[in-house]
C-alpha cells in the first residue's frame, strides 16, 4: 500500500489510527488498498459542472484500459478535508479505514454492494472506526460536517466554479500552446528534410 499525499494532516492521522488497529483488521486494510492519495483541486463533476462536495472516499482501481482492478484506494480531498480540526480528521481516516475493511470482505463487486446499501455501509463504517477506539473523533466528523462543512457548502459555487473554470482553461491554453509548436517545429523540419521526430532523445 502506498501513501501518495504530503498533507501531513492525512499522514499525522494514518499513523494515529493505526497504532489502535488490530493486526489481523490492517492486515486485512493494508492487503485490500493499493494507495491511499490526496487531491489538492477544486473538482467539478457532472454535465452541469458542480462543485464535487466530496472530501473522503473509497474507490475502485482502474487499469489502463479503465478496467477494474483487485483491490481499492482511498482518496482525501483537500480542499474540503482542510475545513476539518484535526481531531476530526482522525476520525475521517478512521472511517475510511473502516470502509476499507468491510470492502476487503466482500469480493470482487465490493463498489457495487457499498454503492446499493451506502446508508448502512456509512453507519458500520462508524462503528468499526469506533471499535478502534475512535468514538470521539467520530463524534467530532460528524458535529463539524454539520455546523461547518454543510454551510459552507451552502454558499455559492460561482467562487468554486470559477477557480475550477480558469484553472481548466488554463491547461487547454497550455496544451493547445504545445501542440502549436510541435506542428510548427515538425513543418520546419520537413522543409529541411530531416526526422521529424520530436520525441527522440539525441
Amino acid at each position: 500500500m502506498q501513501i501518495n499525499t504530503r498533507s501531513r494532516a492525512i499522514r499525522e492521522a494514518l499513523a494515529r489510527v493505526r497504532k489502535r488497529i488490530p493486526v489481523q483488521d490492517w492486515h486485512a486494510i493494508s492487503s485490500f488498498l493499493t494507495r491511499i492519495s490526496g487531491e489538492r483541486e477544486w473538482r467539478a463533476v457532472g454535465a452541469w459542472g458542480y462543485v464535487d462536495t466530496l472530501w473522503a472516499g473509497l474507490f475502485p482501481v482502474l487499469g489502463r484500459c479503465f478496467e477494474a482492478v483487485p483491490g481499492g484506494q482511498i482518496i482525501f480531498f483537500l480542499p474540503l478535508l482542510r475545513l476539518y480540526s484535526r481531531k476530526a480528521i482522525v476520525g475521517v481516516v478512521a472511517h475510511e479505514l473502516g470502509h476499507a475493511l468491510r470492502a476487503s470482505k466482500m469480493g470482487p463487486e465490493w463498489h457495487e454492494h457499498m454503492q446499493r446499501r451506502w446508508q448502512r455501509v456509512e453507519h458500520e463504517a462508524n462503528a468499526l472506526a469506533s471499535r478502534w477506539g475512535f468514538r470521539s473523533h467520530i463524534r467530532a466528523m460528524r458535529n463539524e460536517r454539520r455546523r461547518t462543512l454543510n454551510p459552507y457548502l451552502s454558499s455559492p459555487e460561482k467562487k468554486f466554479l470559477g477557480r475550477i473554470h480558469r484553472r481548466d482553461q488554463e491547461q487547454v491554453c497550455h496544451h493547445r500552446q504545445v501542440r502549436l509548436l510541435q506542428h510548427a517545429a515538425e513543418r520546419q523540419t520537413r522543409a529541411k528534410g530531416e526526422p521529424t521526430n520530436l520525441h527522440s532523445c539525441q
